[in-house]
């Protein structure tokens, strides 16, 4: 089954005059496999064959069928084996789509699900929508996981419309949303890390239809780990800026208490790192400067910006120390530019540091503005 498979359907079911079939054949064509397995509508998911899953419909609205055998046909389940020691898994074609990135597939599909929506029971279709796929060992990764991962900015929009369509309470929204793998991380954390700043900004687009509390609509674009690293500090570490230019759109668009806006841009993980004090380690000047003009657009009081400027490590050493130490001239000069930028002075900084470390910053930062001079 490939690109002629919409015409192979159509015409099969033409041959067979379809509305003289008995119930089990008209299940039997529908649930039809290939020689791997998987069911003509998995395939077409997986290819996404918008058309082929459009051909599916009309045979089911022409079909008989109980509604189990319907929902069970419309999960497109694909059996998958794993490594020997372990037992084989299912699969839903809509990961299959959803990894693949087939927005159109992806809400052709919904169409599907929404004209048969009777069928499935409310557990069960929260269980498609969750639509888990495995790795190799077994581990269990959301669909919208895989989507934000590989980048797939209208797979990630598509979804959002399956979920909006859906009848969900709002703590089953949030667990969707989360896309969490099976050691916790979140799928916004690791589109933020491979620098997939489209992905997020459609993700931002789902939690601003959501309907979710304030709170919890933060605690999912923090998107942090079990170490407590955010999405933001995974991006400020890895210099990429157009992810943080996104992430500043959705707290603008998401309109944040200024408690919640600054605990968002602080980035800071459970050891007390911060995300800029990485980006001044590491010389992401592009990423600190992008980081420079959320701040400034947030409308932070001059007490929390200047936290968020002191970027402390685990140490409480600021992070411009470590550029000094680095001698990343480039990096001191940014530095000494988002102090004015932001406008707050160094010493208003330093009132966020040790004693100890007050000193050395202010020297630093002198170190910085001659370079200026």
């Amino acid at each position: 089954m490939s690109m002629g498979l919409t015409e192979i359907i159509l015409k099969v079911a033409e041959d067979m005059q379809i509305l003289k079939l008995m119930g089990d054949e008209m299940e039997s064509l529908l649930a039809a496999r290939n020689n791997d397995g998987y069911y003509g509508l998995a395939i077409a998911l997986q290819n996404g064959h918008a058309d082929t899953i459009q051909a599916y419909g009309e045979l089911i609205k022409k079909a008989e069928l109980n509604p189990d055998k319907i929902a069970d046909i419309l999960q497109a389940k694909v059996k998958i084996k794993l490594k020997e020691e372990l037992k084989e898994a299912y699969v839903f074609g809509l990961s299959l789509a959803l990894q693949n990135g087939h927005a159109h597939a992806i809400r052709v599909y919904g169409e599907l699900l929404n004209a048969n929506s009777a069928v499935f029971d409310h557990d069960k279709l929260v269980e498609l929508l969750a639509a888990h796929s495995v790795d190799g060992a077994g581990h269990r990764l959301p669909a919208l996981y895989l989507a934000l991962q590989h980048g797939y900015a209208d797979a990630v929009l598509a979804y959002g419309e399956l979920l909006k369509a859906a009848t969900l309470s709002l703590d089953e929204t949030a667990i969707l949303l989360a896309a969490k793998r099976f050691d916790n991380v979140p799928g916004l954390l690791i589109a933020s890390n491979n620098g997939h700043s489209e992905a997020v900004l459609a993700y931002g687009k789902l939690l601003k239809n959501s309907c979710l509390t304030a709170d919890k609509t933060a605690e999912l674009l923090a998107a942090k780990n079990n170490d407590g690293v955010s999405a933001l500090l995974i991006a400020l570490q890895n210099g990429h800026d157009e992810v943080i230019r996104a992430y500043g759109q959705i707290i603008n668009d998401l309109e944040f208490s200024p408690t919640e806006t600054e605990q968002l841009l602080v980035a800071r993980c459970e050891s007390g790192l911060t995300g800029l004090f990485l980006a001044l380690k590491y010389g992401q000047v592009n990423a600190a400067c992008r980081y420079g003009e959320l701040l400034r657009s947030a409308g932070l009081s001059p007490y929390n910006v200047a936290e968020c400027l002191a970027a402390k490590g685990v140490d409480g050493q600021p992070g411009i120390c470590m550029a000094y130490q680095n001698g990343d001239t480039d990096t001191m000069l940014l530095y000494a530019g988002l102090i004015d930028y932001a406008g707050v002075t160094a010493e208003e900084i330093a009132e966020h540091l040790s004693e100890e470390q007050k000193v050395y910053f202010l020297d630093v930062v002198n170190e910085c503005q001659k370079i200026t001079l």
